[in-house]
């Protein structure tokens, strides 16, 4: 027992003077960035009040804090043994579900680390207090390293499963999405204007998609590459339909295809696979109906086929009997 107590205590120590050292450098960053800052800052003062009030932002205080906090998690997440490579699937993952902070990978890392080492000790302690180890106290080991496990499993099923939801009801939204695209390119405005158009129209039914096409038609507008802005965008979606409308966009851009009579084979071919996905689910339902209607529909049955003729076979046995 003083054995576990010691080497603990000994992994508390060291994760605590590590986490002091990655926060202060963090820290350190944090400020020498808004040193840099500061011209651009005192030029944007000279603007005038509102501009002013836009430029400071909030109190001192609170940006103080904000940096603190922001350097603390950065703190945290490279505690998480993440490569750069993982990261940067991290990163497209936290984007395709809709996630699109600068500093999304560093949070989500600090979430996972904080979860795994909270959900480890709350097991181990769980399981000590309650006297489930009995005298076996260094299973409690065994139990941190599970409960680590699983609660460092929970950000990236929630993230999945957010992805999932995303991409499913993008999916349903994208065949009206492309006919009013169409509808506003054949109206004769132009592909960044009909796609802000598209994406107020959809605001109020499908925000995601809306959304998904209001950072594209804003990256198109700032002047970037259109070739690098359009495969960054069939990169990070996870939408079949939205990847076509990409490599439509690309082509056209290269070759100067109609946009118009693509769009509307999209729209088509993303109508037929709803309606696939629906039959698919209709063929499953009697195969899922299967195990209740067992459990549910036929005992009763039996009972009323059986019941009676058993009724008249005990009242039989009494009669001879």
């Amino acid at each position: 027992m003083l054995i576990l107590i010691v080497a603990v205590a000994a992994v508390v120590t060291v994760s605590g003077g590590l986490l002091v050292v990655l926060l202060i450098r963090e820290t350190r960053r944090a400020y020498a960035f808004d040193r840099r800052l500061a011209v651009s800052r005192a030029e944007a003062l000279k603007l005038g009040p509102q501009a002013a009030a836009d430029a400071t932002g909030p109190g001192e205080t609170d940006r103080v804090f904000a940096e603190f906090t922001l350097a603390a998690v950065r703190a945290v997440s490279l505690l998480a043994p993440f490569g750069a490579k993982e990261r940067a699937k991290l990163a497209m993952m936290l984007r395709t579900a809709g996630i699109r902070h600068t500093d999304a990978v560093p949070i989500y890392l600090c979430v996972k680390v904080v979860l795994a080492l909270a959900a480890g000790a709350a097991a181990s302690l769980v399981a000590v207090r309650t006297g489930v180890l009995g005298s076996h106290l260094a299973l409690a080991g065994f139990l941190f390293l599970a409960g680590a496990i699983v609660g460092g499993l929970l950000p990236e099923l929630v993230i999945r499963n957010r992805n999932a939801s995303r991409t499913r009801e993008m999916a349903e939204a994208l065949p009206s999405a492309l006919d009013l695209l169409v509808m506003c390119l054949e109206a004769g405005l132009t592909f960044e204007r009909a796609l802000l158009t598209t994406a107020e129209e959809l605001e109020a039914i499908e925000p995601k998609l809306a959304s998904e096409l209001r950072v594209l038609e804003a990256e198109l507008r700032v002047g970037s590459d259109h070739r690098t802005v359009l495969e960054d965008f069939q990169r990070r979606t996870a939408v079949a339909g939205l990847r076509d409308l990409a490599t439509t966009l690309l082509q056209s851009e290269r070759y100067g295809t109609p946009l118009t009579q693509s769009m509307r084979n999209i729209a088509e071919g993303e109508r037929l696979q709803r309606a696939a996905r629906v039959e698919e689910q209709a063929q499953r339902l009697p195969v899922i109906l299967t195990l209740p209607m067992m459990l549910l529909v036929l005992p009763g049955t039996m009972l009323l086929m059986a019941g009676p003729a058993f009724l008249q076979a005990l009242q039989a046995m009494k009669s001879v009997g």
